[in-house]
């Protein structure tokens, strides 16, 4: 494996940090708004400069004071922070040079100093090459010479990647694109437990958890390796209903939740065992399927409960009945707080995913599907028989089957909903996983067997 890089993007709130991340990722990932401490948590991106691998780290915005209630979220942001500049390879302290140089960026190069060697310090809004001229003002940080870059027009951010490898030894880039990285979303509603089952996951506290629902604002990138397997974990801003929607910010949460889950090779859906299953658990749940995503179910605060094998079945019970897909899925009872059960998920999500990307020959699904019609053809419509003449996976991930018929419109719900049942006891299950079946007319063949019909009446 190749030596990882940590870099820690650090500054003030609102210096443009996220933006910095997004145009050295080229894409528009954390939210970015002309509003103050957007950004709560660590996010984590990878990427490679010139062979090295590269982990990137947005903080929180640093502030050193405290002024009201809002503020012990903000201390608990820097108490992470702090944590982070031990463990960074490199410090990227950004400033705003349309501003200048503030009180709080003052405070925190005290706090850096004693780590001067591993900083460097940028200068960002340097829109202009008029605007140059006022760069040097942040010289008296202590840093040396400030790198001046601009994340709106992307200038400066060649020396800046060159910035975070200075020093570093040369690794070879194939050991870093051969790591396996699996894309997960945790998602469910509003303080269920999402952010501890992540930091329960990392063995460390990596977001910040609060009994306050709406904590978590961006959706957080935490990237976590185990046995070989990277894991890039989303903790999502809780789902509301839209018209529980209010600020801006938590808006675009939201969007970025979407594309969370569009982008996702799993999805983890975090339920309460204490309080049943409510409406807005059922729409994420609904969100999940209709995304077509592999998905599991943590039951969270399990410890709060007796936790008896009876107890078990009957929650299972009552979720399955209020919502029947769920029957293909797995159920993990465990308590994000108590670690418990939590290390289960590094084992079942690669293999829901495999499952996801099973292919299934077509000779083998023409068997049989020879077979269950066989037991038990489709039912006819209008006097007319419904005749499947072959069937083939189209897809994987999720895995698609489709069977050509005489008249696709012929097929009801209930024939889909028994094939697909047939199609999971036959092939293994595809636990965790959506089954798309679809019915498509085939006029050749229906001509085909048509005219062999009328053949061997006229024969008659």
């Amino acid at each position: 494996m190749s030596k990882q890089i940590n870099i820690l993007i650090l500054g003030r709130p609102n210096v443009g940090k996220s933006t910095v991340i997004n145009r050295l990722l080229q894409q528009n990932d954390a939210i970015t708004l002309d509003v103050s401490g957007v950004t709560r948590d660590l996010i984590e991106h990878r990427l490679v400069w010139k062979g090295r691998s590269l982990h990137i780290w947005d903080s929180g915005g640093m502030a050193l004071e405290k002024k009201s209630k809002e503020d012990l979220i903000q201390s608990e942001i820097n108490s992470r922070v702090k944590k982070a500049i031990a463990k960074a390879t490199k410090i990227i302290f950004i400033t705003d040079n349309k501003f200048g140089v503030h009180s709080l960026d003052e405070a925190i190069a005290k706090e850096l100093r004693p780590l001067k060697e591993k900083v460097v310090l940028a200068v960002n809004k340097v829109d202009s090459i008029e605007e140059l001229t006022s760069v040097s003002d942040f010289f008296r940080l202590g840093f040396g010479d400030p790198l001046p870059i601009s994340a709106i027009h992307g200038t400066g951010f060649k020396e800046l990647l060159n910035s975070f490898i200075a020093g570093v030894k040369r690794t070879k880039v194939d050991d870093v694109s051969q790591t396996p990285m699996y894309n997960i979303a945790i998602i469910g509603r509003p303080n269920v437990g999402k952010s501890s089952l992540l930091n329960s996951l990392a063995n460390e506290d990596r977001v910040i958890v609060s009994d306050k629902a709406g904590t978590t604002r961006d959706a957080v990138d935490v990237l976590i390796e185990n046995k070989g397997v990277c894991f890039k974990f989303i903790d999502t801003a809780g789902l509301r209903r839209k018209s529980k929607v209010t600020e801006s910010v938590e808006f675009f949460s939201m969007v970025r939740t979407n594309r969370s889950i569009k982008n996702a090779d799993c999805i983890v859906i975090v339920l309460e065992a204490n309080n049943g299953i409510v409406k807005q658990d059922k729409l994420i749940i609904q969100a999940a399927l209709d995304a077509n995503k592999p998905f599991l179910i943590f039951i969270n605060k399990w410890d709060l409960l007796e936790r008896t094998d009876e107890q078990r079945k009957e929650i299972y019970n009552l979720f399955t009945s209020d919502m029947p897909p769920l029957v293909n899925y797995p159920f993990i009872f465990g308590s994000a707080k108590e670690k418990l059960k939590v290390s289960q998920l590094y084992q079942i999500i690669p293999k829901v995913i495999e499952t996801n990307e099973t292919r299934i020959s077509t000779s083998e699904l023409n068997q049989f599907i020879k077979y269950v019609i066989k037991q038990n053809p489709p039912p006819a419509k209008y006097g007319k028989r419904v005749v499947i003449y072959y069937a083939t996976q189209a897809e994987i991930s999720p895995p698609t089957f489709v069977c050509f018929v005489n008249n696709g419109s012929f097929v009801n719900e209930g024939y889909q909903r028994y094939l697909e049942k047939r199609i999971r006891q036959y092939f293994g299950g595809f636990i965790g996983c959506c089954v798309n079946i679809e019915f498509r007319s085939d006029q050749k063949a229906d001509d085909k067997a048509n005219n062999r019909l009328k053949s061997k009446v006229k024969n008659k």
